[in-house]
C-alpha cells in the first residue's frame, strides 16, 4: 500500500512540475487523466497569456473528446458553445481581479467583463443564468454552484460539470510585482532608462544586499537576466539624496538634495560623469528636484541659491560659455519646481510656484513663460503631470481636504476632477505616468473601498484596487517592455520582499462588448450624492445604472445630460451609457 501511495506522490510531484502555470490558472488540470501536462511546453506565464493559452488548449481537447453519448441536439449545441469559447479565448478579454490578493474565479467583473463559462452562457442566450450565479455569489467555483438553472445550462449545452470546471480560470491580481535581484538598502528616488539600461538614485547605501553604492546604480540586462552594478565612483558617501537622472550629450548627469540636511541649500549637489566617474558642478548649489533636456538644451530646476538673497528655480546650461543661466529667479526659499516635461513641443514646470499669472504649472517655449491665466483653479502643489488621451492630467498634495483635489485634468477650458479617482485618506500623489495605453498614478495614499483598497499604486483602469505597497512610491519608469516602480515601500500585500523597486507586466485591458471612446464622455461630481451630470462630445441615447455584481437596477431613455441617484444606498456602482449608434461605454462612480 505504501508503494502505491509513493507512486501516486510521484506521479502527482510530476504533473506538477510538468506545467505549474496551467496548474495556476485552473487545477481542474490535474484531473484530466487524458491529459499529459509534460507534453505542454513554453506556456507563457503572463497572466493574460496563461488564461488565453489555457482556454485554447482545454478548447482543442473538448473538441477531440468522445460526445457519443449525446444527443443530436446536445452535439450542436456543444459545437456552438465551443465556437463561442474559441472566440472569446482570441478575443483576450477577461475578468480583472482588483480586489483580491489570491487568486479566485470573478464570474461577471465590475466592468461588466464575463468569465469563460459565464460568457458561454451569455452569448448561447442564457445570460439570465450567469447574472443569478454571478448575483448569488461571485466568486464561486463551478464545482460548488448550486444554481438548478446553471445546471439545467450545462446539459443543453452538452458539457458536463466537470468539462465546465475546467474552463473556468481562476484570475491573479493584475499587479504581480517581481524582484529586482535583492534590491536597495536605501531609498530609491529616481529612475531613468538610459542606453539600454535603468539608471536607479536614491539615498542607498548598498544594491543587491552586498554591492556598496552612494546612492546611484545600474540595473542592466545581462543575457537573458538582469544585474546590478554600483555608478556612483566619485560621490562622497552619504552626502546626496537623488533625485533626478539624465543623459545629455554623451554625458550623465545626477541631482538631488543634501542628505544629511536636506534644508540646507549651500551645498554642491548637482553632478556630471566623465567617463571615469561622477564630478561635482561647483556652481549649482540647493536642491535639484528635476533634470530634463528641452530643445537640446539641458534644464535643472528646484530651489536653487547662489547667496542668502539670491534663489532661482530654473536653469540651463549654456554649453558654448559652460556657464548655468537662470531661467526663473524668485525671491525666496518658499516657491520650487518639482517637475518639468516636454509635452507638444512646450517645457511644462509644476510645482509650488506662481508664474505670470499661471497657479502651481506653467508652460515655458524656451524664452518665455505663457502669460495666460488658464491654469488657474489648481490650488495644491503640484507634484508631477501628464498628457494621456489628449488631456493634461495633474497629481499633487491634498492637505487631508477632501474638497482638495487630488488629480485634476484640464478640458482645454478649465480643470476638472478626475471621475475615476477619490482617495479622500490620500496624503500625495508623487508620480502621473501615461505607460502602456495607461495613467498611473502613485505616490503615499490609501484609498478604501467596499469591497478592495489600493495603496500608493492606481491606474485608470482599476482606480480603486491596482496596488498595494507598504509604503511610498517616488518614481515609475518603463524598461525593457516593464514597468518599474520605486520608492520608500519595501513590501507589497503578499509580504513580497521588494526593497525599494519592483517591476510588473502591463498588457492592454480591454472591456467586453463596448467600443464607445471612453474619454469621449465625462461623468462628475465622483462620488456622487445627489445627480449626476454627463458631459459628452456625442449624444448619448440611453442608460443604465448597474451594482458591483453587475445586475441592472435602473435603464431607461437619457432625456438630459442629469440624472438623479439620490435614492440609490451609498456604493459603487457603473453606469452604462448608449449613444444613437448603439455603442456603449461604461463608467464608474460612487454613491455617498
Amino acid at each position: 500500500m505504501k508503494k502505491v501511495f509513493l507512486l501516486f506522490a510521484i506521479c502527482f510531484t510530476l504533473q506538477i512540475n510538468a506545467n505549474p502555470t496551467l496548474i495556476k490558472v485552473n487545477q481542474e488540470w490535474l484531473n484530466q487523466l487524458d491529459i499529459n501536462l509534460s507534453s505542454y511546453a513554453n506556456i507563457p506565464s503572463s497572466e493574460l497569456e496563461a488564461i488565453q493559452m489555457h482556454l485554447k488548449l482545454v478548447e482543442k481537447t473538448l473538441r477531440s473528446r468522445d460526445v457519443s453519448h449525446l444527443s443530436a441536439s446536445q452535439k450542436v449545441n456543444r459545437t456552438k458553445c465551443l465556437n463561442i469559447l474559441k472566440k472569446y479565448w482570441i478575443k483576450k478579454v477577461f475578468p480583472q481581479n482588483e480586489e483580491f490578493s489570491y487568486r479566485t474565479p470573478i464570474f461577471i467583473d465590475k466592468y461588466n467583463t464575463f468569465c469563460a463559462v459565464g460568457y458561454l452562457m451569455k452569448k448561447s442566450g442564457f445570460e439570465g443564468i450567469a447574472r443569478e450565479i454571478s448575483e448569488e455569489n461571485n466568486l464561486v467555483y463551478v464545482r460548488d454552484i448550486s444554481n438548478p438553472n446553471a445546471r439545467a445550462w450545462m446539459d443543453w449545452a452538452g458539457l458536463t460539470m466537470e468539462e465546465c470546471a475546467w474552463i473556468q480560470p481562476s484570475y491573479g491580481n493584475p499587479t504581480d510585482f517581481k524582484r529586482c535581484g535583492k534590491g536597495t538598502i536605501g531609498n530609491v528616488c529616481a529612475m531613468q532608462a538610459i542606453n539600454n539600461e535603468l539608471v536607479v538614485g536614491g539615498d542607498f547605501t548598498k544594491v543587491d544586499s552586498t554591492i556598496n553604492s552612494s546612492g546611484l546604480a545600474k540595473w542592466k540586462k545581462q543575457g537573458s537576466s538582469y544585474i546590478w552594478e554600483d555608478f556612483s565612483a566619485g560621490i562622497p558617501p552619504n552626502t546626496t539624496r537623488f533625485k533626478a537622472v539624465a543623459f545629455y550629450k554623451g554625458k550623465y548627469w545626477a541631482g538631488g538634495e543634501n542628505l544629511t540636511a536636506p534644508n540646507d541649500y549651500t551645498k554642491n549637489n548637482l553632478y556630471c560623469f566623465d567617463g571615469m566617474q561622477w564630478q561635482v558642478v561647483t556652481q549649482i548649489k540647493g536642491d535639484i528636484r528635476d533634470i530634463t533636456v528641452y530643445k537640446n538644451e539641458l534644464y535643472i530646476c528646484g530651489i536653487l541659491r547662489r547667496s542668502q538673497f539670491d534663489w532661482y528655480k530654473m536653469a540651463k546650461l549654456d554649453t558654448s560659455q559652460n556657464q548655468w543661466v537662470d531661467v526663473y529667479n524668485a525671491g525666496s526659499e518658499h516657491t520650487w519646481i518639482n517637475k518639468m516635461k516636454v509635452l507638444n513641443d512646450k517645457l511644462i514646470v509644476a510645482g509650488n510656484i506662481w508664474i505670470n499669472g499661471s497657479q502651481n504649472i506653467a508652460t515655458f517655449d524656451g524664452q518665455n513663460f505663457d502669460y495666460q491665466s488658464f491654469y488657474l483653479g489648481v490650488p495644491n502643489e503640484v507634484m508631477d503631470f501628464d498628457e494621456y488621451q489628449g488631456k493634461l492630467y495633474i497629481g499633487g498634495l491634498v492637505n487631508g481636504s477632501v474638497s482638495s483635489y487630488t488629480m485634476r485634468y484640464y478640458t482645454g477650458n478649465y480643470w476638472l476632477d478626475t471621475n475615476s479617482l477619490s482617495l479622500n485618506r490620500a496624503k500625495t500623489i508623487n508620480v502621473v505616468k501615461s505607460l502602456k495605453g495607461s495613467l498611473f498614478w502613485a505616490g503615499n495614499f490609501h484609498r478604501p473601498g467596499m469591497m478592495y483598497s489600493a495603496k500608493n499604486l492606481c491606474n485608470n483602469n482599476n482606480a480603486n484596487g491596482w496596488g498595494f505597497l507598504d509604503s511610498t512610491v517616488t518614481c515609475m519608469e518603463e524598461f525593457d517592455g516593464n514597468i518599474y516602480i520605486a520608492g520608500l515601500f519595501k513590501n507589497d500585500i503578499t509580504k513580497n520582499s521588494l526593497n525599494h523597486i519592483s517591476y510588473f507586466s502591463r498588457e492592454a485591458v480591454g472591456v467586453d462588448d463596448l467600443s464607445l471612446k471612453k474619454e469621449q464622455i465625462v461623468i462628475y461630481p465622483n462620488p456622487v450624492i445627489h445627480a449626476i451630470n454627463i458631459e459628452s462630445n456625442v449624444k448619448i441615447a440611453s442608460y443604465e445604472i448597474l451594482n458591483i455584481a453587475g445586475k441592472r437596477i435602473r435603464a431607461e431613455q437619457l432625456k438630459r445630460n442629469e440624472i438623479d441617484v439620490s435614492i440609490l444606498s451609498d456604493g459603487l456602482y457603473l453606469i452604462g451609457l448608449t449613444d444613437k449608434d448603439g455603442q456603449k461605454v461604461y463608467k464608474k462612480f460612487i454613491k455617498d
